[in-house]
C-alpha cells in the first residue's frame, strides 16, 4: 500500500478504504451492542448529522415489558456485530 492509502491499477484509482453499506439497507436488520451486549433492531433513520453520520432509532427487546428505544449512530452500528 502507498502512504496515501490508494494505488493506480490499469488507469483507475483503487482505494484500500472499505465500502460502507447504504444506511437505508440496515433498517429492519439486527445487531448486537459489542460482542457480548444485547441484540437490537434498527427501526428507522432519524436524521443525518452535519458531519454526514446517520442517526438510527433502535429497539432493544425486553422479555417482560416494552422494548427500550434508543438512538445509535451509523458509525457505532458499523462497529457492532451483525446478529442472526
Amino acid at each position: 500500500m502507498t502512504p496515501f492509502g490508494f494505488r493506480a491499477t490499469m488507469g483507475c484509482m483503487v482505494t484500500d478504504a472499505p465500502v460502507l453499506p447504504d444506511p437505508r439497507n440496515l433498517v429492519s436488520s439486527w445487531r448486537r451492542f459489542g460482542p457480548f451486549g444485547p441484540a437490537y433492531r434498527i427501526d428507522a433513520i432519524l436524521r443525518v448529522l452535519d458531519n454526514g453520520d446517520t442517526v438510527f432509532q433502535v429497539s432493544v427487546p425486553h422479555p417482560v415489558g416494552d422494548d427500550e428505544v434508543v438512538e445509535r449512530r451509523f458509525s457505532e452500528v458499523l462497529a457492532d456485530p451483525e446478529e442472526g
